[in-house]
């Protein structure tokens, strides 16, 4: 272990819930078994599932296997995670990742500086087979932010279909709806006006000169994604408003005002 990174005590937690992740959920804590810098205390929360929580505390004695002692969900994991945690930093794993073995190292050499609040690292999908579907991304797009500090996320297969990527749309967008009526439209919908008037048009003009070049039936495939995925976020939104809407009006279908009377 590096002499100064002795001093910071890190405490990871990972959070679980479905014994159907059992396979990601051991690759996830042996790859931090295999960290070249080792956690101070490993603390893994089961949220509301007692056999998971039995299996995983019988087979991994080392690690601090407790139960979620909030509202099901990761907020109330993540949550008792953090009340549990007695390190300096406290990190998370997602229970579906894998670590690389100088994730850890890397992360904690950035806290020498005092002036350091949080560091996070870049996140690399692991496909399952058949792998990445090719209308999924760009040619050429990137995300990144510190390439040295990597986990591998598990993707499996049923994230990989259309449904799925359209009901993450959809969801989006009934997100945005809720955040507008409390902020206002305008500062709500600030960055998605920037992101579908540049980097989707500008992905849209892309794809549209793929299609006449060799392999352009993956071009009209990501063509198709960035269109239905843009309709699909806009139709969750217009319908989340519409709800909203009716939540807010009065029995007669007319808006009431916080005075009483219409």
């Amino acid at each position: 272990m590096p002499e100064a990174l002795k001093s910071i005590r890190a405490s990871i937690v990972v959070c679980v819930y479905t014994d159907k992740r059992l396979s990601q959920i051991r690759a996830a804590l042996d790859s931090i078994s295999r960290q070249t810098v080792p956690p101070w205390q490993v603390i893994v929360v089961v949220d509301h599932n007692p056999a998971l929580y039995d299996l995983l505390a019988a087979e991994y004695p080392d690690h601090e296997v407790i139960s979620n002692k909030f509202e099901r969900g990761l907020s109330g994991a993540r949550n008792t995670g953090i009340g549990q945690a007695a390190g300096d930093v406290v990190v998370f794993l997602d229970d579906d990742a894998r670590a690389q073995p100088q994730w850890l190292e890397t992360l904690l050499a950035s806290y020498h500086d005092a002036s350091v609040l949080g560091v996070g690292g870049v996140v690399l999908p692991d496909w399952s087979s058949p792998g990445r579907p090719a209308w999924l991304l760009s040619p050429g797009g990137r995300i990144i932010y510190e390439p040295q500090a990597v986990v591998y996320h598990h993707v499996d297969e049923s994230r990989t279909t259309w449904r799925y990527f359209l009901g993450r749309c959809r969801a989006e967008g009934c997100s945005k709806a809720r955040v507008s009526r409390l902020s206002g439209a305008s500062a709500a919908l600030t960055s998605e006006r920037s992101y579908v008037t540049y980097t989707i048009t500008r992905a849209v003009r892309s794809e549209l000169i793929g299609i006449f070049r060799p392999g352009r039936k993956d071009s009209i495939m990501r063509l198709a994604a960035l269109l239905l995925g843009t309709l699909s976020a806009a139709a969750g939104y217009i319908k989340e408003m519409a709800l909203q809407n009716v939540r807010h009006a009065g029995p007669l279908g007319d808006a009431v005002s916080e005075g009483g009377t219409p």
